[in-house]
Parts: structure tokens; sequence; C-alpha cells
């Protein structure tokens, strides 16, 4: 059983593909794939024999190529359908997100050769396509079946234990605010706004860090650095940071902060969690389950649009910082979402179904699932 998983990237392409031209596609280096926690999911499935084979596919027009990847084959194609060529009988197709084109006739191909075909749907809404045999959610508090019997099963984000995890490390930062795109829906200005109000309150200027590029998206984010400027906030602009910044950035940080409430359990949470920062979620619809009822190092903001409720969240996280509690969060994260703990268990069941059952056969996903 090799399970081929399919990516996306920026768009496809007319150009031609040559398989044997060294990719130097962005998401092929060593800051790209490495640090994704799908890609050490399947790999370490790969690795402790729950799955045969590994091979990885991104669409993408830029610099198209192929590359080994920890001893796994990775093919940047411009089109999805130099992927058929590759394709061996058994093959599960693990679809994280999936561009509207690959529908008709790519994954039609496949569910007419009556192939496992699994999803992650990364809030692209590709899940409402009747195909999908698995879909996995990780918003989902049960495992269900639709009328179609297709499963949606609970799915926890994997976090690359590589990558993000503990640091014994100065915490010389009081606030990171986010650690993503910046613009209006993931609403780090709402924690500027807060800062303002921090000053105004306590009397004092948080040292604080405001990691991603800053796309400008929407009314509220143009103002972000005006703000900043006005009111002499003290808010480091590192700008776009790789993965392994970012996990000094959260070591360092005594509390991270994120009131966006869209998208689809957005990863900042998990990562700060993971390392044990303490976080201040502003909503809980779009967030993993077991960040939604707070625990002790995860405060639910009651009115993230309020400046002044957040200054005092932030100002009574603050009081609260300790090491000990930092071992609380991750040791939390770790029961709850852990890369091995928690992901691998879940997965293993599920590919040991599928590899019992070559032919996809819901009526066994039912009984173990049920």
């Amino acid at each position: 059983m090799r399970v081929v998983f399919l990516y996306t990237s920026n768009g496809r392409s007319a150009s031609s593909w040559d398989q044997n031209v060294e990719s130097k596609n962005h998401f092929l280096s060593v800051h790209g794939l490495p640090t994704e926690g799908y890609f050490h999911m399947l790999k370490r499935l790969k690795d402790i024999g729950v799955i045969d084979d590994l091979i990885v596919f991104i669409e993408s027009g830029r610099q198209p190529g192929s590359k080994i990847i920890d001893g796994i084959r990775c093919h940047v194609v411009p089109m999805i359908e130099y992927v058929e060529p590759f394709l061996q009988e058994d093959d599960v197709i693990f679809v994280r997100g999936g561009f509207r084109g690959w529908y008709d006739p790519f994954l039609l191909k496949m569910e007419a050769q009556k192939r496992w075909l699994i999803l992650y749907a990364a809030n692209t809404g590709r899940q409402r396509w009747m195909l999908w045999n698995v879909v996995l959610s990780d918003l989902n508090t049960n495992h269900s079946f639709d009328k179609r019997q297709r499963a949606f099963l609970m799915f926890n984000k994997p976090i690359a234990p590589s990558v993000f995890y503990t640091m014994d490390i100065e915490r010389d930062i009081d606030v990171c605010i986010g650690a993503s795109k910046i613009h209006d829906k993931k609403a780090q200005w709402r924690v500027i706004d807060a800062l303002i109000e921090y000053q105004r309150i306590y009397q004092k200027t948080l040292k604080c860090i405001l990691p991603g590029s800053m796309k400008y998206r929407g009314t509220e984010t143009p103002q972000i650095v005006p703000k900043i400027t006005k009111h002499g906030l003290n808010v480091e602009q590192p700008g776009f940071v790789d993965r392994y910044k970012l996990n000094e950035i959260y070591n360092r940080s005594k509390v991270y902060v994120y009131l966006g409430n869209s998208g689809e359990n957005d990863r900042g949470p998990l990562e700060a969690t993971c390392v044990g920062c303490p976080t201040i979620l502003g909503g809980t619809t779009r967030h993993a389950p077991f960040l939604r009822g707070g625990s002790e190092g995860i405060l639910i903001s009651k009115d993230p649009s309020n400046p002044e409720i957040v200054a005092n969240d932030i100002h009574a996280m603050l009081k609260m910082h300790s090491e000990n509690r930092r071992l609380t969060v991750a040791h939390y994260f770790d029961k709850c979402n852990g890369f091995h703990t928690v992901v691998i268990p879940q997965m293993t069941r599920l590919f040991n179904i599928i590899r019992n059952n070559p032919t996809p056969n819901m009526k066994c996903l039912q009984e173990e699932y049920s």
C-alpha cells in the first residue's frame, strides 16, 4: 500500500515537465515541505511500516521537476494530469486542499478506478465533492457518515515535532501576535488595539513581536503600522519567518494571542501550545476541539472585539506566567494533539483498515468508527 500525497501550491501551468530536472521550487527547500506536519506524519507511517511507500506531487507552475527529500520522491508538476503515469494499482490518494481543476477528469478517474480517496479540505470547501471516501475534519467532535456513506473522521492536525519543541531559552518577549499572513480575518489588528489600551490602563509598554507577511487586506490591517508608530508600541515586525524561527519566537514569548476565528484550525495556536506557550484565543468554532473549552494556560477571551477586555486578558496571563505553567501547556497539547501520542495512532488505525480493504469498503469503516 502506497500513499500518493497531492498538495496544492500556486496553481497549474501549461508548461512541459521533465522529471529528471531537479526542482528549485521553494516548497521543496529546507523550509518548505520538510517542515510540514502532513509530510512528517506520512513519512513516519512509512518508517514504522503502516504504509509501504510514499510519493508526493505538488501542482505548481513554478520550477517544476523532482527532488528526493528524506528518502521520499517529491515531484513538482505543472498539471495534475502528470501524476497518472506514476500510479500503481493499490495506491491510496491523499489530498490536501485540491484545486477545482482536479475534480474532472483526474479525481473522477481515481473514483472510477475504485481507489481510496482521502481529503483534508484545509478550508477549501472541497469536502462537498461527493467522491471522497474519507474526509478528515479537525473541527469535528465526533466521527460521522453522510447519506452517501462518506466518512467524516475526527482528525488532529499534525505539528512536526522536529520543528516545534520546547527550548530552554530566555522568555524575553511579552506577547507574540499571531504567526501567519497578516490581514483582517487573522485579526492581528485587534491585538494592536488591545496593546494601546494596555498602555492606557497599566501605564506600561509591552515587548511584542508580530511575525508574518503584511498583505494589507481589509480596512483595519493597513492601520497597524501607523498605530504602532503613533502610540509608540514596542512591536517587532520581522516579516515572514520560517518555522524554525517561529519555534524560537514561541519559546521566547510569554503569551501567544490569536484573535481570529475564521479559516480552519489555524496552525499558530497549535504550534504555540505545542511548545508550551500560554495562549489567548478570540473564538472557538474554528479551532481544534481541545482548544475550545480552555484549560490552564489557554484562555478564550470573552469579547475579542473589546480592546479593554483583551488587554485585561493579556495582563492576567502575564501575571500567571511560569515555567511550570509552560510545562502544563506542553503536556496538555501532547495529551490531546501530540504527534506520537495522538496523530500517529489515529492515522495507523485508519490505514490498517485500508490495508485490509484495498477496494474502498465503507461498511468496514462504519463498523470501526461507529
